[in-house]
């Protein structure tokens, strides 16, 4: 295998279900010395990005109380102010970063990624937000060929 750059964006592998051949592609990939692809982890971005919505939801209806803050101090009513927009993405890409990529760099492995089955292409979407070098791979299997392996399992 080349030698990936250490510049070189996280790997994301979305497969469509179980028994795609996203397990072999992870192994193949952590082959590479300079490269980890972590495991699924049960969708759990599904959560924490609807919650990290909800933020710029509330954010969006109260941020002049934030404004009003900044403008007149304190003596005002804040009791929703909370950090402004660029805030809340910038803990999404770090909440990610310190997830996968900083255990990733403990391990001297510099790319680094991960692999779920449970992602659909708003998580995608997401994520090529936060990470504008981000590489994507989608995998699928014919449905009869998952359920034959299925059934060897």
């Amino acid at each position: 295998m080349s030698k990936l750059k250490p510049t070189t964006g996280p790997v994301f592998i979305f497969a469509s279900g179980q028994r795609c051949g996203s397990t072999l592609l992870q192994r193949y990939l952590c082959s590479n010395p300079n490269m980890i692809i972590w495991g699924e982890h049960d969708g759990v971005l599904n959560h924490i990005f609807d919650q990290f919505d909800r933020l710029l939801e509330w954010n969006n209806m109260f941020n002049h109380q934030f404004d009003t803050f900044i403008k007149e101090g304190y003596n005002n009513f804040i009791p929703n102010m909370n950090p402004p927009v660029a805030s809340i993405v910038a803990a999404q890409t770090e909440f990610v970063r310190n997830m996968w990529q900083s255990p990733a760099k403990e391990l001297g492995r510099q790319i680094w990624g991960f692999k779920e089955v449970l992602y659909e292409v708003d998580i995608a979407l997401r994520l090529k937000t936060l990470f504008p070098n981000a590489k994507f791979i989608h995998m699928t299997r014919n449905i009869i060929d998952c359920f034959i392996s299925l059934r060897h399992e």
